[in-house]
């Protein structure tokens, strides 16, 4: 007999039973799945993603800013700032790369 996951309704969490195993076919809405959106693989690379950015953005939390906290009226957000900033540039700079990548015909 094949196993779907239950019914999923929007104002209560979905059940599952902790000895059940993986369904077979997944419920969404009306629809039903014949396998899941993302295997087991993808999700462990997604969460180990997640992981190296947690890391990194502990790293630059300890950073020391090159201004005072006390020029920053909440330290939380000088913290926050310097998160934001070293992403933006990160993005900046990876865009000024495939715009040259993309100019140069160069495909990785």
């Amino acid at each position: 007999m094949e196993k779907a996951s239950p019914p999923y309704h929007a104002d209560e969490p979905p059940q599952y039973a902790p000895d059940a195993g993986p369904a077979n076919s997944y419920t969404i809405g009306e629809k039903t799945l014949p396998e899941p959106l993302v295997s087991v693989t993808q999700l462990r690379g997604h969460l180990a993603l997640l992981d190296v950015f947690t890391r990194l953005k502990e790293e630059v939390d300890n950073i020391p800013p090159p201004y005072t906290r006390s020029e920053v009226p909440d330290a939380h957000d000088a913290v926050e700032t310097q998160w934001v900033l070293f992403v933006s540039f990160a993005v900046e700079r990876w865009v000024q790369c495939s715009i040259l990548l993309r100019r140069n015909n160069i495909s990785v």
